[in-house]
This record gives C-alpha cells, sequence and structure tokens, in this order.
C-alpha cells in the first residue's frame, strides 16, 4: 500500500464514502481487453433494413453509429474521408449524419468495384441524402422537409446535406478486353484465349485498323482513345457489357481529360455556341493543374475547352471564318461566365485545333497528350 501511495497509483474519491481505487497502466494489464466501443452487432443489417426493406441486400454491413464515433475523433469537421473498400456505403451514410449533426462540411470518396454498387451503395448515399429517417424502404412518416417550416431553417437537416454528389464510373481492364476489337487472324483463334496476355494484347490494340489491316490504315480499335473521334467529344462512346448485354455508354470526355492531364476544376461552364461559332454544345472549364505540395490558390489558372470541331467539308474561307467567329465567342464567353480575359490564363488546353488571336494568349491541343496519357503505363510496372 505505502508502495502504491508513492508511486501516486492511488485515486481518492471527493471523500470518505468513496473507496479509492487503484490506478493501473495498459502495459501491465496481461489479460484480454475488450472493446470500448459496444454495438448490438444487428445495427448494421438494421440499418439497410430501414432503408431498403430488407435485411438481406448487404451481408455484415457495419453499423453507421460505429463509423459516426470512429469519425466524430479522428475527423475534422472540413475533413475529407476515404473508403477505398465503401461496400454498402457505411461510410458516406455516417459522413452524412455527422454533418447534420454538428453542420460540418465533411466529404466523402467511395470506391467500389461489386456489382451491389448501383442495387445498394448507390442507392443508399442517395436515400441518405434525401432524407434522414426511414422505415420498411420508405422515408418515414413525420419527417420535416420544409426547412423555412422550422424555427432554426439553417439547423435543418436539408440545410446541412451535400447538395450533390458525383458518380465517375473507371474503364476497368474487363471493359477493355469487352472493347478490343482483333484482326480476323486473331478474332479466328477466340479472344477469350488472350485474357491474360498483357503484352499480346498491347500488340493486338496497336495493330492498325482497316479491313486489310494494312500498315497504312487508321487505328480503329475502339479500346484506345480515337483523336479522330475527339471532334465531336460530347458524343464519344465505348463499347461494354453492362448487364450482360454488349452496349455502346457514353464518356465523360471532361472528367477523362481531367484526370489524365492532371488537372483540377474549378468552375465549369455548358455553353451553346452559335452557328457561326460552329454550333452545338461546349464545355468551357476552369482549371488549375496538379502540384503536390503547392496551396491550390498559388497554381496559375488555365482553361479547358471541349467542343464539336469539324472543319473537313468546309473551304478554307469558311474555315477561316468560323475559326475567327468561335476566337470572339470564346473570349466573351470566358469574359461574361469568369470575369477573365483569355490571355489572364496560363494556357488555354482544346480538342483538335483553336485560334487565338490575342495578345499573351497561349492554347494548346489536348488530342495528342490525351492518347498518350492513356496508353502510357504506370512507372511501377514500366520495368516488367
Amino acid at each position: 500500500m505505502a508502495r502504491f501511495f508513492s508511486e501516486e497509483r492511488l485515486i481518492f474519491g471527493a471523500d470518505e464514502t468513496k473507496i479509492p481505487e487503484l490506478k493501473v497502466y495498459l502495459r501491465e494489464v496481461k489479460f484480454p481487453l475488450r472493446s470500448v466501443i459496444h454495438l448490438d452487432a444487428r445495427k448494421g443489417s438494421n440499418d439497410l433494413d430501414r432503408l431498403f426493406g430488407a435485411r438481406d441486400v448487404f451481408k455484415n454491413p457495419k453499423p453507421a453509429e460505429l463509423l459516426e464515433r470512429l469519425l466524430s475523433f479522428t475527423c475534422e469537421e472540413s475533413s475529407c474521408v476515404l473508403d477505398y473498400f465503401a461496400g454498402s456505403g457505411t461510410t458516406a451514410h455516417a459522413v452524412i449524419n455527422l454533418n447534420r449533426e454538428d453542420g460540418g462540411a465533411r466529404r466523402f470518396i467511395l470506391v467500389e468495384q461489386g456489382e451491389y454498387f448501383d442495387t445498394v451503395t448507390l442507392p443508399r448515399v442517395a436515400k441518405m441524402m434525401a432524407c434522414p429517417e426511414w422505415k420498411d424502404g420508405k422515408p418515414k412518416p413525420g419527417v420535416q422537409h420544409d426547412a423555412q417550416a422550422t424555427e432554426d431553417p439553417q439547423a435543418h437537416w436539408s440545410q446541412r446535406t451535400l447538395p450533390i454528389v458525383q458518380v465517375l464510373r473507371i474503364e476497368r481492364y474487363e471493359d477493355s478486353l469487352d472493347a478490343l476489337a482483333l484482326p480476323t487472324a486473331a478474332a479466328a483463334a477466340g479472344q477469350a484465349e488472350l485474357a491474360g496476355f498483357d503484352a499480346l494484347l498491347r500488340y493486338v490494340a496497336d495493330i492498325p485498323g482497316g479491313q486489310d489491316g494494312g500498315p497504312d490504315a487508321a487505328p480503329v480499335n475502339p479500346v484506345r482513345l480515337s483523336t479522330a473521334a475527339l471532334s465531336r467529344p460530347l458524343d464519344y462512346r465505348l463499347p461494354t457489357v453492362w448487364d450482360g448485354h454488349a452496349v455502346e455508354r457514353p464518356v465523360d470526355l471532361l472528367h477523362t481529360a481531367l484526370l489524365l492531364l492532371g488537372l483540377h476544376a474549378v468552375r465549369v461552364r455548358r455553353l451553346p455556341r452559335p452557328a457561326a461559332a460552329g454550333g452545338g454544345l461546349a464545355l468551357l472549364a476552369e482549371v488549375r493543374p496538379h502540384r503536390p505540395g503547392q496551396p491550390a490558390q498559388s497554381v496559375t489558372l488555365e482553361l479547358l475547352l471541349l467542343r464539336e470541331h469539324d472543319l473537313d467539308a468546309l473551304s478554307p474561307a469558311q474555315q477561316a471564318q468560323q475559326m475567327q467567329a468561335e476566337c470572339d465567342w470564346l473570349g466573351a464567353a470566358v469574359l461574361q461566365h469568369f470575369g477573365r480575359t483569355v490571355s489572364a490564363y496560363a494556357c488555354v488546353h482544346h480538342n483538335r485545333d483553336l485560334l487565338l488571336l490575342g495578345e499573351g494568349e497561349r492554347g494548346a491541343s489536348i488530342d495528342t497528350a490525351l492518347a498518350q496519357a492513356m496508353w502510357a503505363r504506370d512507372p511501377a510496372f514500366a520495368a516488367r
């Protein structure tokens, strides 16, 4: 007892009615420790039962309450939470709940390749954004959806909910196999036999297209980015297999370009172009190059322009007129929507060709850069 007292290992109460306790350090504990968090193991399934009206939509889901507890003392209110194995989407569920509880601005990034992404993960996120309480797969009666009808509209759950969630579908290796167009000789052997032969697949994908596969034929393999198709970037499509059927799916070339070129979007506008400038729609985005370790505000802004641009059917005089009209439209659009001049940007990235006539205006076509970046190998595998 004297040793415990001298080592300050005794904890005394406020008065003599409290029995003294012995202070024990964790390093001295030799028996198994129980979890400091106690939760009913059925809570994860109960969460899904309320959202979907069934408990068997996903096996062994984590309870949202568990993630809420862990994130509450590991993340700040402005943190971005990454879950590389999203599963049923519990992490997103917990982040949404925490933001509604304390008014935080936490964000989340979920990564999932399971087939249940479209049946469980994504619907769960959408349901939680739409309503905080569910029962038997339906919004719970009595939930107030009108923020203005409450005493504090800013504290209403709808005002503390992420306004939008972006879904990016990344092309998988299997998608490349599905899209691979083999030459006649290789196709006769059966495409499935090529699975796993990376070098052979790369060779086949590099073979020029055309009916005869001659050396002068243009590459037409859909597994590769077609620079010729960049004349209509908003209509770019990729053959793939969806729900067991061969289909052509649209490609989000804007975000494909951002990812491959290492650019971060700041502001994006979808704008109509006058007929004299080529007509159709154009995507105009303020972007910043990725500069690890540098504050975002210190990186000079650049511009990215994607639009229909096919001048082959026009005469040289008509081409000059259209390119001049587009140059005028671009200057006016940038000033109207971004409050800047074209020359204020370090570079204007664009598909195909673009005429820039203003002093200090600098442009760069993304066609070749995109194709090279798409076919580049990860440095980790380059020596293999």
